[in-house]
């Protein structure tokens, strides 16, 4: 009889295990392309704050992409053109797995990246705009305005989670503060980085050297206060 019991406790035990194992597989396939792996860590390590099946949650949503690059791939060879968008992009990944951000998905010649992964804290809004500034004043991009980066932010309640199959999972975001950034990104002139201005009454802006304007966005019913920041001063 205490065999059994024994031999059925074990048995449990190692059934726990082996699901455990899969949840961390799992959340380690998932995130181990999009953030750096002390965040990695974290979230395998508080495997209970995320739910991969769907979730809303607080963040901050960055866009960036390179301007003139329709112009520069009809204006160089198809390996140039590769190796520098690639050197760019590249950039841009590291600055943002750096200040504690998850690249979501390359976009073409931009991309979208999320910051407040595994839990929203009040000083990732700090480290949301060292990593702009430190994409728009990075010396290793390539200079001019030829490839020059905008960006564009927004931050809120998103739906998040993994969508697709057995085959090809990834973890995405939902919402107005996406569809917001992208919108921003869009307005954004090279090295420019427009973001709603409501920010500054919660956060500090890094920097006096910005503009203030009402801007009509596709989506929202009144003119938005957008802050726009073309210099670091």
């Amino acid at each position: 009889m205490v065999g059994g019991l024994v031999g059925t406790s074990l048995f449990l035990l190692a059934a726990s295990y082996r699901t455990e194992l899969a949840e961390r597989r799992k959340l380690k396939a998932l995130f181990a392309r999009y953030v750096s792996p002390e965040i990695l860590d974290e979230i395998l390590r508080r495997r209970d704050v995320i739910n991969i099946s769907g979730e809303r949650r607080f963040v901050a949503v960055l866009f960036a992409d390179v301007r003139g690059f329709t112009r520069y791939t009809e204006e160089h060879e198809p390996e140039q053109v590769l190796s520098q968008i690639n050197q760019v992009l590249g950039e841009m990944t590291a600055i943002i797995l750096r200040h504690g951000g998850l690249v979501n998905k390359f976009l073409g010649d931009g991309l979208m990246a999320v910051f407040g992964i595994p839990v929203w804290k009040e000083e990732i809004w700090t480290e949301v705009f060292a990593a702009c500034q430190a994409i728009v004043t990075n010396k290793n991009q390539p200079t001019g305005d030829a490839l020059a980066v905008g960006i564009g932010l927004s931050w809120g309640t998103v739906l998040a989670g993994s969508v697709g199959n057995q085959q090809r999972m990834e973890y995405t975001f939902f919402g107005t503060p996406v569809n917001l950034a992208a919108r921003l990104e869009k307005m954004a002139g090279p090295g420019e980085i427009l973001f709603p201005f409501e920010a500054n009454r919660t956060y500090p802006l890094p920097t006096e050297s910005y503009t203030c304007e009402e801007v009509y966005i596709k989506g929202l019913s009144e003119p938005l206060l957008v802050g726009r920041i073309k210099e670091w001063g």
